[in-house]
């Protein structure tokens, strides 16, 4: 697994929370059951992260946040944001790995 391979799991994440409804009701099974496998995952491995990176994981793929409304929300600077997302991605492909 790749660090972009993560990063489209991820997105199957932030989209799932964003219309579970609509994914519920109108989203071929197969497709569900690989959202729903991603989400369980994710959710599952950050569990164990450090604080920042479970808060981050929270409000960019839970509840929606982009990089940048989260940045004004927790008053730090956008780039300092897009540095901690690099390093939630790599948090998740080392464990990824270490389960393998």
């Amino acid at each position: 697994m790749t660090i972009n391979q993560v990063r489209e799991e991820l997105k199957d994440v932030k989209i799932f929370y964003a219309r579970k409804d609509f994914i519920d009701n109108f989203v071929d099974n197969n497709v569900i059951a690989r959202i729903k496998e991603n989400v369980q995952k994710y959710d599952t491995l950050i569990l164990c992260a450090p604080e920042k990176l479970f808060n981050l994981y929270v409000a960019l793929y839970r509840e929606g946040y982009s990089q940048f409304s989260y940045s004004k929300q927790t008053g730090h600077h956008e780039r300092y944001i897009q540095r901690l997302n690099k390093e939630l991605l790599e948090y998740f492909l080392n464990q990824i790995k270490r389960q393998a």
